[in-house]
């Protein structure tokens, strides 16, 4: 009777092994490059995967990463700038097909340019043309202020407004050059860099 309760003491304990040998033997590599083998998770490992494996040494299942909530916020972060790149990077490409479909050869891009700035040039063109017209009227205006010279108080107040119109007149038409001046730098610099994409490109091509 005795070794019969010796027996029943034991059970338990002969239960819990057969059910960690039935459960596998878990496995991993730590973040210093130890290995470690257990019949649970590893506490170790927690940041990697693990890899349950049989008796006969095959992979039965392969545990992922146990993250804190810290730690999953940073992974999270990461993919989303991970995406946030991939996306840039796709749209660089779907841009760069775009202007190489625009500008099949560097013909095509020359005579875009010059079709863009043609324009610019004729209005800076007619700018200077206005402030020329402005000038020959004021020459007239000064041909009657001549007269009023040594008694400018008795300039008329008509004459006195004809002048100002003129003055502002060619401070705007000096303020609407130097806008197309601006203009025609920035569609320049637009172009210039655009070649230098293409150039390479049709490299490529």
């Amino acid at each position: 009777m005795k070794k019969h309760w010796l027996s029943l003491t034991a059970l338990p304990f002969l239960l819990t092994a057969v059910s960690a040998a039935a459960q596998g033997i878990y496995t991993c590599v730590d973040a210093n490059g130890r290995r470690h083998t257990s019949d649970r998770p590893i506490a170790a490992c927690l940041d990697r995967e693990q890899r349950q494996l049989s008796k006969s040494g095959i992979v039965q299942r392969v545990l992922p990463p146990s993250y804190t909530a810290e730690e999953k916020a940073a992974i999270a972060a990461r993919a989303k700038q991970q995406e946030e790149l991939q996306q840039q990077e796709r749209a660089k490409a779907k841009n760069m097909a775009a202007l190489l479909q625009r500008y099949p050869s560097p013909e095509a891009h020359l005579a875009a340019r010059k079709a863009e700035t043609d324009p610019v040039i004729a209005r800076i063109r007619e700018g200077h043309a206005r402030i020329e017209k402005i000038k020959q009227d004021r020459a007239k205006l000064n041909e009657e202020l001549a007269f009023y010279k040594k008694r400018p108080e008795n300039m008329p107040a008509k004459l006195r407004m004809q002048l100002q119109a003129s003055m502002d007149g060619e401070q705007a038409a000096q303020k609407y050059i130097a806008n197309q001046r601006q203009e025609l730098v920035n569609v320049h610099k637009r172009y210039d860099a655009e070649l230098e994409l293409l150039k390479t490109l049709w490299k490529q091509q």
